[in-house]
C-alpha cells in the first residue's frame, strides 16, 4: 500500500462463540485499498483457526486463493485498464 491509498471496501468477521482460536471471531476479515496509481491492496486475515479458500472478482478476472489457519495474507494486483 503506498501513501495516499484510499480504502475501498472492508469486511468483519461474525462473532463466533465456539471459535477454537480465540473464542471472539469467525472467518475472514479484509480491508481493500485502491493506490493513488489505481494498483489495489487486500489485507485479508483468518481469525477462526482454520483455511479459508476465497476467490476475488475484478472486471471479469478471477483470483482464488488459500488462506492458511490464523494468518494474514497482503494481495497485491493492477486492475485491468
Amino acid at each position: 500500500m503506498h501513501p495516499g491509498a484510499k480504502q475501498i471496501a472492508s469486511t468483519s468477521p461474525s462473532a463466533c462463540p465456539t471459535t477454537p482460536v480465540s473464542g471472539s471471531r469467525c472467518g475472514l476479515e479484509a480491508v481493500a485499498f485502491e493506490n493513488p496509481d489505481h494498483g489495489r491492496v487486500l489485507v485479508v486475515t483468518a481469525h477462526d483457526g482454520a483455511d479459508h479458500t476465497f476467490t476475488l472478482t475484478e472486471s471479469g478476472r478471477r483470483a482464488t486463493y488459500t488462506l492458511p489457519a490464523s494468518a494474514t495474507a497482503t494481495l497485491v494486483w493492477q486492475p485491468v485498464s
